[in-house]
């Protein structure tokens, strides 16, 4: 109030009142100062409470709306699977029909764009292969089958299908095994295709360099895993890179998309299969030295192969497998599981045994 107070003041009655009355005075001012500041705090946080509730709300109906948009997206492309896959393979096996025509006319100048068309028609069903495999796990339609079968001969067979890739950017494959893996019980398809997928992407992203493969088997709690490691001496990825690496359609940057091409999908399917399957995957890399991609999955050990019984024999079978190699492992199933079957080397050959069967030379089967 601008009065000055001392102390011998305060022993006056009048004074002492007055001053007692400013006080209160004052106290009330302040507190209904500090009172209307608190409830207008109040009203602006309850205010903000109520956008975030509501954009909270909204945020969850976005999202809601999204991933069904996403799974009708899924369960569309795969149910397009066939529609999509049937026309692309017809073009692929015209185009070794005219191949094998060309040069057995005589016609050589015409391979090399034969083969241009099959080798281009048989890079975009891999495109579109890696697209619906996606689709199917997102939409749930993937399932898991298991079998017995010989884990070391399956990576032997990846090797020598993936071989191609790794000669083409000039690099050496090898394969490292701490003991034989022998029979398990899994799923080999899924196996097979996580395996193809981390070498081919270490093929892609190395030049005359070095791709390892190891294999070790581990038994933790009284439970078999496989750890499965694929490194390479290739480009590496920075931090933020490993952060996207497992991201549908994403690879390191849009440079490496363009430079190296493909959907980005290799890794993400591998991890959504591993996921699956209850393992695990991870990867460790420095920029300029090169990637270490492993995962770790769990199996049965199985002590002896499962047999058919002989008896029990596919009757009114026969089957026609066109074919390069006339000892191979469909050959071998076939007659252990009593089928009778005819192969052929090419479709030319493969279309006259089919239309020279007679009623009592008919295929039920043909591969």
């Amino acid at each position: 109030s601008g009065t000055v107070w001392h102390a011998t003041d305060l022993h006056k009655p009048d004074l002492f009142k007055q001053y007692n009355k400013n006080i209160i005075e004052q106290s009330l001012v302040i507190f209904s100062v500090f009172a209307t500041i608190g409830f207008f705090t109040i009203i602006v946080i309850r205010k903000q409470e109520r956008r975030r509730e509501k954009s909270d709300y909204e945020m969850l109906i976005a999202k809601e709306q999204a991933d069904i948009a996403n799974k009708s997206k899924s369960e569309f492309l795969a149910n397009m699977s066939h529609e999509l896959r049937t026309p692309l393979n017809a073009i692929i096996g015209y185009s070794e029909m005219l191949e094998e025509d060309a040069n057995e006319g005589g016609f050589t100048e015409l391979t090399p764009d034969l083969g241009q068309i099959k080798h281009a028609g048989r890079h975009l069903l891999s495109l579109i292969n890696e697209i619906l495999d996606l689709s199917k796990i997102e939409s749930g339609h993937m399932e898991i089958y298991l079998e017995v079968f010989d884990m070391d001969a399956l990576v032997d067979e990846v090797v020598t299908t993936v071989q191609p890739f790794v000669e083409k950017n000039r690099n050496q494959l090898t394969v490292q095994r701490d003991e034989k893996l022998g029979d398990i019980r899994s799923d080999s398809t899924k196996i097979r295709q996580i395996i193809f997928n981390l070498i081919s992407n270490a093929t892609k992203f190395t030049e005359n360099g070095e791709i390892s493969v190891h294999l070790l088997k581990q038994n933790l709690d009284e439970q078999d895993f496989i750890k499965i490691d694929v490194k390479d001496t290739g480009i590496g990825m920075t931090h933020d890179q490993l952060n996207r690496i497992f991201q549908p359609f994403a690879q390191a940057d849009s440079s490496t998309t363009r430079k190296y091409g493909g959907t980005g999908l290799g890794t993400t399917i591998s991890k959504q299969i591993v996921t699956q399957m209850g393992g695990s995957i991870g990867i460790h890399s420095i920029v300029n030295e090169g990637s270490t991609f492993w995962f770790q999955i769990d199996f049965k050990k199985q002590t002896g192969r499962l047999d058919f019984d002989n008896n029990q024999k596919f009757c009114n079978s026969r089957a026609l497998v066109i074919t390069n190699d006339k000892h191979n492992i469909v050959n071998d199933a076939l007659a252990n599981w009593g089928v009778e079957f005819d192969t052929t080397n090419g479709y030319r050959s493969a279309a006259q045994h089919l239309t020279e069967e007679s009623p009592t030379n008919q295929y039920t089967t043909v591969i």
